[in-house]
C-alpha cells in the first residue's frame, strides 16, 4: 500500500484494521464512495430487527472477494492429516509453560523458520492488537497465503476463497476422532483433521506443480 492510499483512507475515515490483501488507491475512493451511498438510516423489518449496512471497507472486501471467486482459476486439494502424533506434542510442548498453543502455531511453524513459542506469542499479540484495530498495514498486508481455521467452530471441512494478490489459502477444519484402518488392516480410532488448499492455478501452473502443492499439503 503506498503513502498516497494510505492518506486516502486517513481523509476518508476507513479503518485500515479492516483491509485484507492488496488495496490500490482506486479501491479506497470505491469504498468510500459506497459508503456515502449507504449512509441511509436503518431499515426495520417486520419482526421488529434492524438491518445495519456495511462499511465501505467491508463492501470492497465482499466485491474483491466476489471477484477473485469469478476471475481467479481456483483448484483444490483436500487431504485428512492424522493428528494424534502433534496433538501429544502439544500436550508435551505445554507442560511447565504458560504459553497456549494452538494447531494453527503448529501449522504456521511447518511454513516458518522461528521457534513454535516465539510463533505462539506473535500470534497471540497480532491476534489482541488486531481485536483494537492496533495492526500497522505493514503486518496485514503482502501475504502469498492465508490460513483460515473454522475448526473451533465444529466445521469438518470447507474450501476458502483466495484473497487477491495472495497465491491460495489453506482451510483447516476441526480435529476429530474417526474409524480408520490401520496399518495391520484393523479397523481403529484415530484423530484426523481435513484441510483444503485453494491455489491459483496461474501462480501454481503444470502437473509437476500441483504434485508439489499436494506434497507440501
Amino acid at each position: 500500500m503506498c503513502a498516497s492510499t494510505i492518506c486516502a483512507t486517513r481523509v476518508r475515515g476507513i479503518d485500515l484494521a479492516d483491509v485484507r490483501g492488496r488495496v490500490l488507491h482506486g479501491d479506497v475512493k470505491a469504498a468510500h464512495e459506497a459508503a456515502e451511498a449507504g449512509r441511509v438510516a436503518p431499515a426495520h423489518s417486520s419482526a421488529g430487527g434492524s438491518r445495519v449496512p456495511h462499511t465501505g471497507m467491508r463492501r470492497a472486501i465482499a466485491r474483491r472477494l466476489s471477484e477473485s471467486k469469478q476471475q481467479v482459476p481456483h483448484f483444490y486439494l483436500t487431504v485428512d492429516c492424522r493428528m494424534d502424533a502433534l496433538l501429544a506434542l502439544r500436550t508435551q510442548a505445554k507442560q511447565g509453560r504458560p504459553l497456549k498453543l494452538s494447531v494453527n502455531d503448529f501449522i504456521v511453524r511447518a511454513a516458518d523458520l522461528k521457534p513454535l513459542s516465539a510463533i505462539a506469542a506473535e500470534i497471540t499479540e497480532l491476534t489482541e492488537r488486531a481485536k483494537v484495530n492496533r495492526l500497522q498495514p505493514a503486518e496485514f498486508t503482502g501475504g502469498s497465503l492465508t490460513v483460515s481455521n473454522l475448526g473451533m467452530y465444529g466445521i469438518r471441512e470447507f474450501s476458502a476463497i483466495i484473497n487477491p494478490p495472495q497465491a491460495a489459502i489453506l482451510a483447516v477444519g476441526a480435529a476429530e476422532q474417526r474409524p480408520v484402518v490401520d496399518e495391520s488392516g484393523e479397523l481403529s480410532v484415530a484423530t484426523l483433521m481435513t484441510v483444503t488448499l485453494s491455489a491459483d492455478h496461474r501462480a501454481v501452473v503444470g502437473n509437476h506443480r500441483r504434485h508439489a502443492g499436494a506434497e507440501r499439503l
